[in-house]
């Protein structure tokens, strides 16, 4: 997540709980994706219609889509995966990982001694394990990212501060 951050990849970023029905999700992913920041990611039409949309599957399939359409680099970081219920993590985990369009990775978490039973697709997939003290941005990085995100002058220890209330988070 933070490399993708500063690289200018979109990077979204979902928690995830048990209470995530299909539909609940997928409204999840799409809020998750306008907060990125880029307005044109996905258009509030868009976000409305998903939003009322009754068949889980065409809106699935519809997030795709207009993922792929962005041509932007994005990184989809899902946390705590082992909360979702397993309807969830089959419909639409394992339509994500083997409908992902070229310019979008996936990145599943879950808590470290959590256990997540491997569909098909999920089980072929290659998997990392990484720490918290990857995904935590460092002072030189939140810095950076200050810097890159806010325009006009800023003051010189913005970065250190921001770091230091956040602890990189």
């Amino acid at each position: 997540h933070r490399e993708a951050v500063l690289s200018g990849e979109a990077a979204i970023w979902l928690s995830l709980s048990g209470r995530d029905d299909t539909s609940r999700l997928i409204q999840g992913l799409t809020n998750a994706a306008l907060r990125v920041g880029r307005r044109d990611f996905f258009s509030a039409s868009f976000a409305e219609w998903i939003g009322s949309s009754t068949t889980p599957s065409q809106a699935l399939t519809a997030w795709v889509y207009e993922i792929a359409q962005s041509h932007q680099d994005t990184l989809l970081l899902l946390d705590d995966v082992d909360r979702l219920p397993p309807e969830s993590r089959s419909e639409v985990l394992d339509y994500l990982l083997a409908n992902a369009p070229g310019n979008l990775r996936i990145a599943l978490s879950t808590l470290p001694n959590a256990t997540v039973d491997k569909s098909d697709i999920f089980g072929s997939t290659p998997m990392m394990r990484i720490t918290a003290r990857e995904l935590r941005f460092r002072l030189p990085e939140t810095a950076e990212l200050v810097e890159k995100s806010l325009a006009g002058p800023l003051p010189a220890d913005l970065g250190v501060r921001i770091h230091s209330v956040t602890g990189g988070w």
